[in-house]
């Protein structure tokens, strides 16, 4: 990769990452710092950045970004079926609700890698890109709001949660079948 480097004449090397490289910490919010992975998904994110620093030093500034859960339009994904559930009197909060989550937009990650071009503000540097954290419940009564529904949700005892969750679990080992529903849901 060094010989390639010294031959490219590349001004900037510009890296997505993900908020899995650093998803967990013993503090309320993560930074750029505190934060490590738990997922395999998380650890091969922070490899990669660690690769990134060790072959780019002293060859070409270098640019890492580790995004939230992206939205947008066309992404029917995380918000998409969190907004469908709650239509449709699907979604309970399992516990008070006060868990943190974050959403970004992807309009406003585009505008962040587009001013973070040739920016030497950014250089050499490693971001959280996210917007404003909101807890589930902030989040939950925001979607019900724009959609025109009462402001009421449905929540259960965190540790009932938890015990449908292992039944889950175990029913999927079972099946062998995975479960939207399981632990490792109800512990996000």
């Amino acid at each position: 990769l060094t010989q390639y480097l010294k031959l490219s004449n590349l001004k900037q090397f510009i890296y997505v990452s993900s908020i899995s490289a650093c998803e967990q910490c013993d503090e309320v919010f993560i930074s750029e710092d505190n934060g490590y992975p738990i997922s395999e998904y998380g650890f091969s994110k922070l490899r990669t950045e660690d690769i990134i620093k060790e072959e780019l030093k002293g060859h070409c500034p270098f640019t890492i970004f580790r995004p939230t859960a992206l939205f947008g339009e066309s992404h029917l994904g995380s918000i998409f079926d969190l907004t469908n559930r709650i239509n449709k009197g699907q979604f309970v909060i399992f516990g008070n609700g006060n868990n943190f989550t974050n959403f970004y937009y992807i309009k406003e990650f585009i505008d962040l890698l587009l001013i973070s071009i040739e920016n030497k503000a950014t250089y050499d540097q490693t971001f959280i890109a996210s917007s404003k954290p909101l807890t589930l419940l902030e989040l939950a009564l925001t979607i019900k709001e724009n959609l025109g529904l009462k402001p009421r949700l449905f929540k259960v005892p965190l540790f009932v949660g938890k015990y449908i969750a292992h039944l889950f679990d175990l029913i999927s080992i079972f099946y062998r079948k995975d479960f939207p529903f399981s632990i490792s849901f109800i512990n996000v």
